[in-house]
């Protein structure tokens, strides 16, 4: 026996019976105990609890000591066997047996030393938490020689070299080299400390700051929520109450029946003149009201489709056609506050479609006798504000009388509103020819353009720009060729007119002649424009709440026009379009506060701006001056460019409004919660 081998001739055990005893398993020795000589995967070994560190630290001071102090002597051979040190931990039963090296054995000293290594850093986490008092704490040194002892005997059993792992969640140096010499004295390297909660509370901010300066704000790409259109609009509560889970739990009759209920409403605000945004949005309230979320929604001019698809399960489709068309803003606001309350959850489903019912029945403010007096009130006022006299007022106000007239037996005859708007062009043209003839009035086309204002689809424009913007492209482009529809009406009727005129040898329109300036003063035309808006309300059946409101837009509106027109002398174009963006400010605003949509007040208010009268010029020459064909050309694209350049005022002033309707949702939602 060899020197090497004599000095490994003591025989001891450990010294300390906690850590568990991971000496190697000699051949031929017997056990108590069979021990499997293949590792069996179905066999459970048994869990190891976690002591706590101090419990550790105590059970193995001596040990742990002993082995930091272990220093080799001399260079020994890459086949040396253990050390002194390591031979303390290890009962050595026979040096002439070889060490068993099967599976089961580096297996279960594996799972020993992660236990016990999984231990250790339960305890260090429970430490770092929990505050120990410095004099039963081991220290750094004696935790990582205890480590490393445990590593090195694991090594030793499977024969594999060991390599030196900093503990877990340890920094390293920020310097190399050697150390200083208060970390000599110290026994401890360099190490990081963790910053105090008063550091944590100065550094945080200026953290986040740094990394919102180089992250992007934006989040990942998905798909859009149809609920996130609801943010913004009056009916933005809707979405915080919205449960996700309830549409799981929803059956299959009460989705259909709120999606009924939900076309239902959707039907008649595109029957009464509503937008496709706004249309969009009540819808999306009540079915988020419901518990619906995953709800997609298409509106194309007058079909509406709704398709309810859940994370799990059937679809749900519907689908309904808007075939008539009624002005009646005083059902429409109805139906908006009925939307508002349920977006609030004020009201539930079952009373709610009570109400709507009752909203479908509601009878017109005005009567048709109203209405009737109400056109010719219009009519006559804006003859007057334009420039008429006396004899064209009066004149207007019959010619009128007989449009009205013929209008409501078209509608009675059901009638397309091609030929309705062609008819009541014709006539209008031929009575104005007829007392131009016979020196009667000296302004015929403003006897026309009276008449005409009525027929003029601005209601349709507005929403025509409006849908455009806020995405509708196909609904705005329907829109907008209805409307160009209309033109072609009333450009047939000026034609039809004028060979009528023609065939009896009537005079013709002088259009070189320039318009007669109107010398009335600044509030007898703001009085004028008022009163004929007024009228004109009257005959979209406004509620006559509202129409005090719409006097405030008409007087706004032509203020301003006024201004820009006589003293900034911007150009006749964009003068309109200004007005009309403060129209859509001020109307959005009020809108908002009144509860109602804002087209209700935006769209009677724009009117009194439209160009009637240069529409009516640039036809009329278009069919009677073949030779000026291009100047009427020319003449109608201005006209077109004037009422589109308000339209599109109207909804930027809308939008312009946003921001300051804001507050107005929060301070509604405030008000929704102390009730």
């Amino acid at each position: 026996m060899t020197e090497r081998q004599n000095s490994r001739q003591p025989r001891f055990r450990r010294k300390n019976k906690n850590l568990p005893n991971i000496q190697p398993r000699q051949a031929g020795v017997d056990r108590d105990v069979p021990h499997p000589t293949t590792f069996d995967p179905n066999i459970p070994l048994p869990a190891v609890p976690p002591p706590s560190i101090r419990s550790i630290a105590n059970d193995n001071d001596d040990l742990l000591r002993e082995e930091s102090r272990a220093k080799p002597t001399h260079a020994e051979p890459a086949h040396a066997g253990p050390t002194d040190a390591e031979a303390a931990d290890v009962e050595v039963v026979d040096p002439s047996h070889p060490a068993d090296t099967s599976a089961t054995s580096v297996w279960t000293v594996a799972q020993r030393q992660g236990s016990i290594l999984r231990s250790l850093e339960a305890a260090q986490i429970t430490q770092d938490q929990t505050p120990v008092a410095d004099s039963t704490r081991a220290t750094d040194g004696e935790r990582a020689a205890s480590t490393a002892s445990i590593g090195e005997i694991a090594s030793q059993e499977t024969g594999r070299p060991h390599k030196r792992k900093s503990p877990r969640g340890a920094r390293s140096p920020h310097r190399r080299g050697k150390a200083s010499a208060t970390e000599k004295a110290s026994g401890r390297k360099h190490k990081t400390k963790p910053h105090s909660p008063e550091q944590h509370a100065v550094t945080a901010p200026l953290v986040r700051g740094l990394r919102g300066m180089i992250q992007g704000e934006a989040p990942a790409t998905t798909t859009f929520n149809i609920v996130d259109r609801l943010i913004g609009s009056p009916f933005e509560q809707a979405a915080a109450r919205t449960d996700p889970q309830a549409e799981a739990e929803k059956e299959a009759e009460n989705v259909r029946r709120a999606m009924r209920f939900a076309l239902d409403i959707a039907e008649l605000m595109l029957r009464w003149g509503s937008g496709a945004q706004e249309v969009e949005t009540a819808v999306i309230a009540v079915t988020a009201s419901s518990g619906l979320r995953h709800v997609d929604m298409d509106i194309t001019n007058q079909s509406i489709h709704l398709n309810w698809t859940p994370p799990e399960g059937m679809p749900v489709s519907v689908m309904r056609v808007v075939r008539s068309f009624s002005d009646n803003y005083k059902s429409l606001a109805a139906l908006h506050q009925l939307v508002a309350d349920i977006a609030a959850g004020r009201v539930e489903i079952e009373a709610a479609q009570a109400r709507m019912r009752a909203i479908r029945r509601y009878r017109h403010p005005y009567s048709a006798t109203v209405t009737f007096i109400g056109s010719l009130a219009f009519a006559t006022l804006f003859v007057v504000f334009i420039g008429g006299g006396l004899r064209a007022a009066t004149a207007v106000f019959f010619t009128q009388a007989v449009i009205s007239t013929v209008t409501r037996l078209n509608i009675k005859w059901r009638v397309p509103e091609f030929f309705n708007v062609a008819s009541s062009t014709l006539l209008a043209t031929v009575i104005a020819l007829v007392l131009y003839n016979y020196e009667i009035i000296r302004n015929p086309e403003m006897v026309v353009a009276g008449g005409l204002m009525l027929i003029l689809p601005a209601g349709r424009f507005v929403s025509a720009v409006q849908d455009a913007i806020y995405g509708f492209p196909l609904t705005a482009v329907s829109r907008l060729f209805s409307a160009l529809i209309i033109y072609a009406a009333i450009i047939t009727g000026v034609m039809a007119g004028a060979y009528v005129a023609a065939s009896f040898n009537l005079s013709e329109i002088d259009l070189a002649r320039p318009p007669a300036a109107n010398g009335l003063p600044f509030w007898v035309l703001t009085l004028l424009a008022v009163f004929a808006v007024l009228s004109g309300a009257v005959i979209q059946q406004v509620a006559p709440r509202h129409l005090l409101p719409i006097a405030l837009v008409v007087v706004a509106g032509y203020s301003t026009y006024w201004i820009f027109a006589n003293n900034l002398n911007v150009g006749p174009r964009a003068t309109p379009a200004v007005a009309a963006a403060v129209m859509g400010l001020l109307a959005r605003l009020i809108a908002q506060r009144l509860n109602i949509p804002s087209l209700i007040l935006i769209v009677p208010s724009i009117i009194i701006m439209l160009p009637g009268l240069a529409i009516f010029r640039s036809m009329y020459a278009m069919v009677q001056q073949a030779e000026g064909i291009s100047t009427s050309l020319a003449g109608m694209v201005v006209s077109f460019s004037i009422i589109m350049a308000i339209a599109v005022g109207a909804a930027f002033g809308d939008l312009l409004a946003r921001p300051f309707t804001a507050g107005l949702n929060l301070a509604y939602k405030q008000r929704t919660r102390r009730r």
